[in-house]
C-alpha cells in the first residue's frame, strides 16, 4: 500500500464471465497522498461475446429397427447462435446399454458464430430389445450448456426353429416303409424372433428315396411369432 521514491507497483484486472451481451465497461479510481496528481482513473472497456447453441434433434432411432450386426447413423443438427466460438467439451453416451451407440462424427470445435455443423451417432445393436441409452452434450453456450438425447433404437434378430411331425430334435422318422409305397411327414418352421426370417437356399441331398417340395414365393419369409 505504499510506493518507495523511484519504486512501482502493479494493479492487475481481469474481465471474466460477463453475463451481458456487448460493451462492457468500469472505472478504476485510486486517491494517494501525492501533491500534484494524488487522484488517478483508469477507464476500462471489454466486449462480451456469448456463445449459444441450438439443437435439430431432441431424440434419436425413433422407431427405429436395426438386425443385430448391422448398424445406422443419423446426425443431431448444431448451429452457433451465440457471438462467441462455440466450444464443445464433451460429447458422451451413458446409460444402462451405452455400448450399442458411439459418436461416429464431431463436429468443427469450436464452431465460430453463424455456423452449422452436426453431430453422428451410430446404433450397433449387440441385444435384442430397445437399449437405454443417451448422449450428453457439453459447451460452453450460455443458453444450454449441457444437453441430453433420448435415443430409441431397437435391436431384431431372425430366428429359426424346426419341429419335426415325428422324430427328435432335428431328426425326422419315417419308420418302416413298405417297398413301392410313400409316406409324408413334414417339419414346421418357426420364426420366434423380432426381425422376419428369409430363405436364401433350399435343398436336399442324400438317398434319392427321399424328396420335398420347396417354399416359394412369399413363403420363403416367416414374419416374427409365424411358422411355415
Amino acid at each position: 500500500d505504499t510506493i518507495p521514491v523511484g519504486g512501482s507497483r502493479q494493479y492487475c484486472f481481469q474481465f471474466v464471465a460477463p453475463n451481458t451481451l456487448g460493451g462492457r465497461s468500469a472505472t478504476f479510481t485510486l486517491y494517494t497522498n501525492g501533491r500534484d496528481s494524488g487522484v488517478q482513473a483508469v477507464s476500462m472497456t471489454g466486449i462480451a461475446i456469448l456463445p449459444g447453441v441450438q439443437y435439430g434433434a431432441t431424440s434419436l432411432f425413433h422407431h427405429i429397427f436395426v438386425k443385430l450386426g448391422d448398424s445406422l447413423t443419423q446426425y443431431i443438427p448444431v448451429s452457433s447462435t451465440g457471438a462467441g466460438p462455440l466450444t464443445f467439451n464433451s460429447i458422451d453416451v451413458i446409460g444402462l446399454n451405452p455400448e450399442n451407440y458411439y459418436v461416429s462424427h464431431f463436429p468443427q470445435n469450436p464452431l465460430l458464430p453463424g455456423m452449422a455443423d452436426s453431430i453422428g451417432i451410430t446404433f450397433k445393436p449387440d441385444m435384442e430389445g430397445r437399449p437405454d441409452a443417451s448422449v450428453v452434450i457439453n459447451t460452453n453456450a450460455l443458453n444450454i450448456p449441457t444437453n441430453t438425447i433420448p435415443m430409441f433404437g431397437v435391436g431384431i434378430l431372425p430366428r429359426l426353429v424346426v419341429t419335426p411331425s415325428y422324430g427328435t430334435g432335428n431328426t425326422l422318422t419315417f419308420g418302416s416303409v413298405a417297398f413301392g409305397d410313400s409316406v409324408c411327414e413334414t417339419i414346421s418352421l418357426t420364426n420366434p424372433g423380432s426381425d422376419t426370417l428369409r430363405f436364401t437356399h433350399q435343398f436336399l441331398e442324400g438317398d434319392p428315396d427321399f424328396t420335398f417340395h420347396p417354399l416359394m414365393g412369399t413363403d420363403t419369409m416367416i414374419l416374427p411369432g409365424q411358422s411355415k
